[in-house]
């Protein structure tokens, strides 16, 4: 779709879906997942035969993408039956359902109806049809806000505004830096979620100021070359960090690290202790701070990289870092400036929460249909 045109019914078809798609998320990170799970997820499911039908009413596929395609499905497949979990067959089906549709279009949808989405679970907890959790931490009283845990209302705004920058690019306007800011502000001030809300503060101001000077990207083969290995860093400090606390266990510097990680890396020791890392991942019960409010049973693992692993397996582990190294070069071959600074964005925030896997706290996983579809369908405008 070129810019200023009408959109393409099939991509309306698309948009209807994932718009759809993204609502059937945010509910399941409400108390209405413990009341109508089966009722939400036949609607979730309803948005994936959508997307099945945007795929059929295509009326030409490319021959080798349509073969990926279908081995990607296949492989994950398989893992769901050897790991547990079908996520992965059903991301698949909604990249290669995105098509030739526009991605800021897509982001237009999410950036609208996550917003939206957002505003009335607070609205319904706030007249009391929704409750609000509340948990006492560090001092602090914590609320959920309608949501299931206190950190889901900034990692679903963070959502918002990944997706909205992306949208906006050089037209952010100081208003709507000062709105998502003021936001965050709001957000720290019920929940006290200090890593999402310092970096969607800190990203939010960045972009803004990175139109005032504006600096391109490298434009060296060596420089494009080391900006496009982010994703590599990021898995290399991540399981080089827990290597070295594993390998130093009990050592006071690296109990100071796990503690100013609120003991994260300690979990993560746990885990893989306990299950090891396989090459199709193991069917894990996660125990979070939504199912165990007093961590007598917690095991959970925030750290994204880790967890795809222990999930899923080393073998879509690698996968994943393919994807990832795909959709950073893809920006950079665009020149696309503020595209880079989000899937850093990205990758930094999954150190520390496990976002890599999911379209509603990381829309940039879209940019991912271009291995489907190609740089020239994967549109811009």
């Amino acid at each position: 779709m070129e810019s200023g045109k009408g959109i393409e019914k099939k991509n309306m078809l698309f948009l209807a879906a994932y718009g759809l798609y993204i609502c059937s998320m945010l509910l399941e990170l409400t108390p209405l997942q413990n009341s109508f799970d089966k009722g939400l997820q036949l609607f979730r499911y309803g948005t994936y035969l959508l997307c099945l039908f945007c795929i059929l009413s295509e009326s030409r596929h490319n021959k080798k993408r349509l073969l990926l395609f279908a081995l990607l499905i296949l492989l994950f497949g398989f893992q769901s039956l050897v790991g547990g979990g079908k996520e992965l067959v059903f991301m698949t089906l909604i990249l290669f359902a995105l098509g030739s549709t526009s991605i800021k279009d897509a982001f237009r949808v999410q950036a609208v109806v996550q917003l939206l989405g957002m505003l009335l679970i607070f609205f319904l907890c706030a007249v009391g049809l929704f409750p609000d959790q509340t948990f006492f931490d560090h001092g602090k009283l914590r609320h959920a806000m309608g949501f299931n845990y206190v950190t889901h209302p900034g990692e679903v705004f963070l959502g918002v505004v990944f997706a909205w920058i992306y949208v906006r690019k050089e037209r952010l306007t100081i208003w709507e830096t000062g709105g998502i800011v003021g936001m965050f502000g709001l957000l720290y001030y019920f929940t006290d979620s200090r890593t999402t809300i310092l970096l969607g503060i800190g990203l939010s101001i960045f972009t803004y100021f990175l139109k005032i000077v504006k600096k391109p990207l490298p434009n060296t083969a060596l420089g494009l070359f080391i900006y496009q290995l982010a994703p590599v860093y990021m898995v290399c400090l991540s399981f080089g960090l827990q290597y070295v606390y594993n390998r130093n266990f009990g050592h006071p510097m690296m109990e100071r690290i796990n503690r100013i990680l609120n003991g994260r890396i300690n979990w993560a020791r746990q885990s893989l202790g306990e299950y090891g890392i396989r090459p199709f991942g193991s069917n894990i019960a996660w125990v979070d701070n939504t199912v165990n409010l007093v961590r007598q049973r917690y095991n959970f693992v925030d750290n994204a990289y880790i967890k795809l692993v222990l999930d899923y397996g080393w073998i879509i582990g690698l996968l994943f870092l393919a994807v990832w190294l795909f959709i950073m070069r893809k920006m950079l071959m665009e020149g696309d400036r503020y595209g880079c600074i989000l899937v850093w964005a990205v990758l930094i925030y999954a150190f520390m929460t496990p976002v890599l896997t999911g379209f509603v706290l990381n829309p940039l996983l879209l940019a991912a249909g271009g291995i489907f579809h190609g740089k020239a369908k994967v549109r811009q405008t």
